[in-house]
């Protein structure tokens, strides 16, 4: 007995709720579960859009110093070419001058383009450049060499430029990933939302209209003069209703 009373005192406690205070409940509840499920969406889309207009930009920015590093290697090699054709050493410092110009430019450019992990990439940059640098620091440019070493440089730094472009296809394929998952989140939240809607509206069905429904048709029963069953338990206006 004092067992089933115990069990009984919830039940008991939401039918004393007025109709009014349970509909009006339930509705604020989808409101805030919409909401949450509104804001978490919107965020990820907001997160994912950041993402990919940074992406574009740095996209592009790579995209621009990768080609302006291999149109100064090329120039570098090009004047490496003429310079070690050249037998007048006096005529051949200006060419020494745009050298040491263009090697300026491209360290920006592979500076901005090379990864702090690519460790090897970066020693083999610095190696190549340190000997194109020794032999225009020589004194007998007439006996020095520089197209093999600009040579390898070119080669050096055409991979730097790969390597930095491969790096943003591989975060514009984890973006691209990180964009399902939002998608197939947004769709659990949505179907999620889905199934509170068709649950207060069996809540709200059983608990108000199919009680506001029989509530009229044995008034109607009871006016005609036929037997009827006029419910009167709870304490809610439905049931003050039938007791009048």
């Amino acid at each position: 007995g004092s067992e089933m009373c115990i069990r009984d005192r919830p039940r008991d406690y939401i039918k004393r709720i007025s109709v009014a205070t349970r509909v009006f409940l339930v509705f604020a509840l989808v409101a805030v579960i919409v909401a949450c499920i509104g804001a978490v969406i919107y965020t990820d889309n907001q997160k994912t859009e950041m993402q990919v207009n940074d992406l574009a930009e740095r996209r592009l920015d790579v995209l621009v110093d990768a080609t302006n590093l291999r149109s100064e290697i090329k120039y570098i090699t090009s004047i490496a070419y003429t310079f070690d054709n050249f037998s007048d050493v006096a005529a051949s410092k200006p060419l020494i001058e745009d050298i040491r110009k263009a090697m300026q430019t491209s360290d920006i450019l592979i500076t901005r383009l090379m990864s702090e992990f690519d460790n090897e990439t970066r020693q083999l940059q610095e190696s190549s450049r340190s000997k194109i640098l020794n032999a225009l620091d020589g004194n007998n440019y007439i006996n020095t060499t520089l197209y093999p070493f600009t040579k390898n440089y070119e080669i050096v730094a055409s991979k730097i430029a790969e390597n930095a472009i491969n790096r943003i296809l591989a975060e514009q394929n984890a973006i691209g990933v990180t964009t399902d998952k939002s998608q197939n989140k947004a769709l659990l939240f949505s179907l999620f939302g889905m199934l509170i809607i068709v649950l207060v509206m069996i809540y709200l069905y059983w608990h108000v209209m199919r009680r506001l429904l029989l509530l009229q048709k044995n008034m109607a029963a009871f006016v005609e003069g036929r037997e009827a069953d006029i419910t009167t338990s709870g304490n809610d206006e439905i049931a003050s209703m039938g007791r009048a």
